[in-house]
């Protein structure tokens, strides 16, 4: 059973106090964290009312949360909260905290004095990391808009190249529209000190399904006996496969034809309106089809000890089934790992997850 410890730091990075449940310790009831790629990480802490760290335990100080010694998840505490019982036992008191990836959230991509927008010119990737460099990062083009303790990692020049005019979007919302277009993945990577926006192309993590024939593989299936419920389903509910564009010079029309053969002509809009480019305006439409298109697959819970050995976050893993005279597999991505510690240590590990990639 893994041994989780939570420091408690100032907003200089300088540790105030440690959380833990063992030893003499006995600080916390329950640890729910989230890790996640392509946006931001979380962690809620129930303390211990008689906790003697609680002084410590107020916004805007950081959390560094570290599992068998390996940090899991840093962040900012950004809500504290309780409730009192007429008995004492029955008191709670709750800490939330967001991962590195607020920052992004907490700017927009303002253009510099004398410009409409911020046009830049880039691989996909390299121009999110130059949207955060010049807008959140600690050599952010504004000193009063700096984090110093945002880093960015070096560029890689993985995906194709794109040209973006923002102005006044919400960095984030830049950050996941310009992951989507390029296809990789990214993260505000937590350390002792600071965290480090980067990138993964074409995933986070590594190819595991059957038969990869260059990592261990991660099949969860019932002869393997490493979980303990698989689903699957098939919707159409949300799906749309003919989209109207607009973009600055002309409206362009984009479908996915098999779809509207399959599931009848259902039309949506979609504004691009930045973009003279027809090729661009393309390709809009064709990224609004992807998010709206039919969702098959399938989902698994994995038993809490196979995390980390063989698959973790970003990683693709294969799921197999066989059930009702019929055989079901399929290749899924995970995109983020839920994970609740009790007061005792044990772990409840549950995977979020994409299905047919």
């Amino acid at each position: 059973m893994p041994t989780y410890v939570v420091h408690v730091l100032n907003d200089a990075y300088a540790v105030r106090a440690v959380l833990a449940n063992t030893s003499n310790y006995a600080d916390f009831r329950s640890i729910d964290y989230r890790i996640a790629i392509n946006g931001i990480d979380s962690c809620t802490l129930e303390i211990v009312p008689s906790s003697s760290k609680l002084a410590q335990l107020i916004t805007m100080n950081r959390i560094l949360l570290y599992r068998d010694g390996v940090l899991q998840f840093g962040g900012t505490i950004l809500k504290t909260s309780w409730n009192i019982g007429i008995d004492a036992t029955d008191d709670t008191i709750q800490i939330d905290c967001l991962g590195g990836g607020i920052y992004l959230d907490w700017r927009l991509i303002v253009p510099s004095a004398g410009n409409a927008t911020d046009e830049r010119t880039d691989q996909a990737d390299d121009l999110a990391k130059a949207y955060v460099t010049h807008h959140a990062s600690s050599t952010a083009d504004v000193a009063a808009r700096q984090f110093s303790d945002l880093t960015v990692q070096a560029d890689a020049g993985a995906c194709s190249s794109w040209t973006e005019t923002p102005s006044y979007e919400i960095l984030l919302d830049e950050v996941q529209k310009l992951q989507k277009l390029g296809g990789f993945d990214w993260r505000c990577v937590p350390s002792a000190t600071g965290y480090e926006f980067q990138t993964g192309y074409p995933q986070w993590g590594l190819d595991r399904t059957f038969g990869n024939g260059v990592n261990t593989d991660a099949v969860l299936s019932l002869d393997r006996r490493n979980y303990s419920r698989v689903g699957y389903s098939k919707d159409t509910m949300g799906h749309y496969n003919y989209v109207y564009v607009g973009g600055a010079t002309a409206i362009r029309e984009r479908s996915t034809a098999g779809d509207v053969t399959a599931y009848k002509r259902r039309e949506r809009w979609e504004s691009a309106s930045s973009y003279e480019d027809n090729t661009a305006v393309d390709y809009i439409g064709d990224m609004r089809l992807r998010e709206m298109a039919v969702t098959e697959g399938m989902e698994a819970m994995p038993l809490a000890k196979t995390w980390k050995d063989p698959w973790d976050i970003g990683d693709l893993v294969t799921i197999k089934a066989d059930r009702y005279g019929m055989t079901y597999q399929d290749d899924v991505k995970i995109t983020a790992v839920n994970v609740r510690v009790d007061a005792d240590g044990v772990e409840t590990v549950e995977p979020e997850m994409i299905g047919g990639v």
